[in-house]
């Protein structure tokens, strides 16, 4: 009934940000929090998240109530990996932009791919940029679920992992994309394999 009462009333007085300090860390149902956070805008936010629960964290993440950065990321990635990803995934514009001040491990190379939230063209451009070091077979098979296009240098890292019939998806998905030599060598590698099966 409080909360009915406040969210009735006129909020654009309420910008204390110690009062706004105090009603995060308070006691109180994160539908009720998330209802009043909306109210309660914090300009250039600097509260230090630790203490914080991590429901109501995730409702600012979702709410995009602090903007995004990489000092940002890397303080959520020290208490809630799952939380530094959710504010990726709802930040993509931002984090490309600083991704350069982000470790990309194969783990949040996995998360971003599997989370089916990330932009195909978004991952497109990590791919190529972290391949090297990020590869592994769990990626490697959402590549060939999601169609995407890609690379020779990404094509070829990706191959061993991928079955025989993930390996002729990937060959029609990117036929534009391989020289004539990889896909000799590729298409000889799965032609020997059904030979060698009907045989």
């Amino acid at each position: 009934k409080n909360i009915d009462m406040l969210l009735k009333e006129d909020s654009s007085c309420i910008n204390d940000k110690s009062f706004i300090s105090e009603f995060i860390d308070t006691n109180i149902s994160v539908d009720a929090f998330g209802k009043l956070l909306i109210k309660l805008p914090w300009d250039n936010f600097d509260k230090d998240l630790a203490s914080l629960d991590s429901n109501k964290i995730l409702t600012m993440i979702q709410q995009r109530y602090f903007s995004f950065s990489s000092e940002r990321y890397n303080e959520l990635d020290e208490t809630d990996s799952e939380l530094a990803i959710e504010f990726i995934l709802n930040n993509q514009s931002e984090y490309m932009e600083v991704r350069d001040d982000i470790v990309m491990s194969a783990e949040l190379m996995q998360a971003l791919i599997l989370s089916e939230r990330m932009d195909n063209d978004k991952i497109i451009i990590l791919l190529e940029e972290y391949c090297d070091s990020c590869i592994n077979e769990a990626i490697a098979k959402e590549i060939v679920r999601l169609n995407l296009s890609i690379s020779i240098k990404v094509f070829s890292l990706i191959w061993q992992y991928l079955t025989n019939s993930e390996k002729i998806s990937l060959m029609m998905n990117n036929l534009d994309n391989i020289d004539a030599q990889t896909f000799e060598t590729c298409f000889s590698e799965i032609e020997g394999i059904y030979s060698d099966f009907s045989d």
